[in-house]
């Protein structure tokens, strides 16, 4: 009966722990930097950059930045539109996706998984084709401006 109850308590405590004692970090705007001696769990930063001194031990996104590794990244790494610098003996322990940016720093880094980079040059049909629905939006307004006014002859002397 106590064999139960111990298992019961050991099950709860273990569904109710945190998975790590590093903090999830989320930022807007912000930049989020990492300093050494610090550690952090996952990294999200929306139109911002990481600077990343010391290891983190979860994932890393980054939207609208740049991230800066000095460190070993402990899970997937995802860049959009932004630059990836890998330092030192910096590492990434699963996935790197970058989409409309590069990889810089050594090739000798070690990538644990899948090595996916789109070149920022994927954006340009996405621009173009939006200039084009703002090019047809101007003809149709300037259509319908002055297509609807009168104009009047000028009398004659």
């Amino acid at each position: 009966m106590l064999q139960r109850w111990l298992a019961v308590v050991f099950l709860f405590a273990a569904c109710t722990l945190p998975a790590s004692a590093e903090a999830d970090i989320v930022h807007f705007g912000n930049s989020i930097v990492i300093s050494e001696g610090e550690s952090a769990g996952d990294l999200v930063c929306f139109l911002c950059s990481v600077d990343a001194k010391s290891p983190v031990h979860g994932d890393i996104v980054v939207f609208g930045g740049n991230l800066h590794l000095k460190e070993r990244a402990g899970g997937d790494v995802v860049v959009f539109a932004g630059d990836v610098s890998l330092d030192g003996d910096s590492s990434i322990a699963h996935d790197l996706v970058i989409f409309g940016g590069s990889l810089h720093g050594e090739e000798s880094h070690a990538i644990g998984g899948d090595r996916v980079i789109f070149p920022p040059v994927i954006f340009l049909p996405i621009l173009l084709v939006i200039a084009g629905i703002i090019w047809v939006f101007y003809l149709f307004a300037r259509w319908l401006i002055r297509g609807r006014q009168v104009y009047y002859p000028t009398p004659p002397r």
